[in-house]
């Protein structure tokens, strides 16, 4: 079966469904309604979306169908009217089954106008999209984390408090990588990435430790002083793109006047201009609301965006380590803020290497027990492998990750949906998406909005140091500087002595 393209919009009584299916037979259409749930049916094509609050029958529901556009209107009525459905852009959350009694069908006429009451039939049989790894310790309102932190969801939650994973070789049938330790066995197919992406060998034999161990002695190696002094000393370009505003900090800052002019008294919601003029957005500063988000234009998805989410499984996850996901979040999100700053928002060819390289997640498999050290190792990397190796970029792209993560889960699918649609495109390395990132756009989607805002805000509290880095950062900038002067000083008393000569 097939999924059709569709769009979801509400008003205070109606959920309104647009389904895209050219050329079928109105008469073979069949629905299906039953509290959150409702499918669609007709050959070849087959949806079920999972709303977050209930519909129902009531005489109020109607469909029609556009001959000419080859399209499906179907109106639901709101079992509470006015209630306001959350998350209706996030389509792939929507399509998440439901398990429950069946519920009555009805079919659209001939004429498609009216609905026709029918039996239930056709929940015998067994559901076309099912869900992986269901688990009743899944949050039952959507919001889901991992079983582990899930108790610390109301307080606040300690990025940075160390975590050890337990060791059970007797228990290991094989190296186990990917979004939560979901795959092995894929060592011939990362074969081709390992002298140019992949900082690892020998991945199905690797254990945690050893493939960090293996990232940290390359990017040991890799690090170059000379390099590194020069772009100290050269920075113009640099600093150019440090002062570059992407347009994740202005849909942030119009979220924030929107909510300021709507709460003058709340203070807390309004920009604070630094004294450089630029905004520094207040980590109490609450993120976006659904609705704020919706109303924003960047947060708002485009229908290719909306395709791909389509295209994404229909899955569940019960989280091993929910921590390290997070984190590894982070470090994706700041490979790609890297990519984006550096490229004032017009990704190239070389995109997918710069994401792929910069993040340990999908260059080393790496994973990380605390922010402090996914941020040091991002840095460590930006330090070694890209074009533009300079501190202060590394930490302005710190300052991206954390609008993004303060923007929520919106701005994050859409982060990690070009991110996928880059890497998956590339030959070299499409491998990586099977193993990271399209789980990562499947959960994102339900990932919990509390963790995420935790998130941001130690993200704009933490200061990693230069010496964190483990290289000497500070007494080459100092080096590169004496250079500097000693180069002006004879280029000055060259220019004097041919004045001289000259006179």
């Amino acid at each position: 079966m097939l999924t059709p393209a569709f769009t979801i919009s509400q008003d205070e009584e109606f959920v309104t469904v647009v389904i895209k299916c050219p050329y079928i037979k109105a008469q073979e259409v069949e629905f299906f309604i039953n509290d959150t749930e409702f499918k669609f049916y007709v050959r070849p094509y087959f949806l079920r979306l999972t709303f977050p609050a209930s519909i129902i029958e009531d005489g109020r529901e109607k469909a029609s169908y556009n001959v000419d556009r080859g399209e499906i209107t179907v109106l639901l009525p709101k079992a509470t009217r006015g209630e306001e459905f959350p998350d209706l852009d996030l389509i792939t959350k929507l399509m998440a089954s439901k398990s429950g009694p069946p519920g009555p069908d009805f079919r659209l006429s001939s004429e498609g106008r009216s609905v026709e009451q029918l039996a239930p039939p056709r929940d015998s049989q067994k559901p076309l999209i099912e869900v992986i790894g269901e688990s009743p310790v899944l949050e039952t309102d959507g919001n889901q984390a991992d079983s582990m932190i899930s108790d610390e969801i109301e307080e606040e939650f300690n990025w940075d408090y160390p975590q050890e994973v337990p060791l059970q070789p007797e228990l290991q049938t094989g190296a186990r990588y990917g979004f939560n330790n979901a795959y092995s066995g894929y060592g011939t197919h990362v074969e081709h990435l390992t002298q140019e992406i992949l900082d690892i060998t020998h991945i199905d034999t690797s254990t945690p430790s050893t493939r960090k161990e293996a990232r940290i002695a390359r990017e040991d190696a890799k690090f170059d002083d000379e390099y590194f002094m020069a772009d100290f000393v050269n920075d113009e370009e640099i600093q150019r793109l440090i002062k570059f505003r992407p347009d994740f900090w202005k849909a942030l800052k119009r979220i924030q006047k929107a909510k300021s002019s709507a709460d003058p008294g709340n203070s807390a919601t309004a920009p604070v201009s630094t004294p450089e003029g630029e905004q520094n957005f207040s980590e109490s500063a609450p993120g976006p609301s659904p609705a704020s988000a919706i109303d924003s234009p960047w947060l708002t998805f485009t229908e290719e965006e909306q395709e791909r989410m389509r295209q994404l499984p229909n899955k569940e996850y019960l989280l091993d380590n929910g921590r390290a996901i997070y984190l590894g979040l982070v470090d994706i999100v700041y490979a790609y803020c890297y990519n984006y700053r550096t490229t004032e928002g017009e990704s190239t060819v070389e995109s997918p290497w710069t994401i792929a390289k910069l993040s340990s997640t999908l260059s080393c498999f790496d994973t990380f027990s605390t922010l402090r050290e996914t941020l040091i190792a991002s840095i460590r990397r930006t330090l070694a492998y890209p074009l533009h190796r300079h501190f202060a970029l590394s930490l302005r792209c710190i300052e991206d990750t954390a609008i993004l993560f303060k923007l929520g889960k919106r701005a994050l699918l859409k982060v990690l949906l070009e991110v996928n649609a880059l890497i998956g495109r590339d030959d070299r390395m499409y491998v990586l998406s099977t193993l990271w990132l399209t789980d990562y756009c499947v959960w994102i989607q339900r990932a919990n909005d509390k963790m995420l805002q935790s998130l941001a805000s130690e993200l704009n509290h933490i200061s990693i140091s230069k010496q964190e880095t483990g290289w000497p950062l500070e007494e080459l900038e100092q080096v590169a500087q004496e250079v500097t002067a000693e180069l002006d000083e004879e280029e000055r008393d060259s220019d004097s002595m041919e004045r001289s000569y000259l006179s």
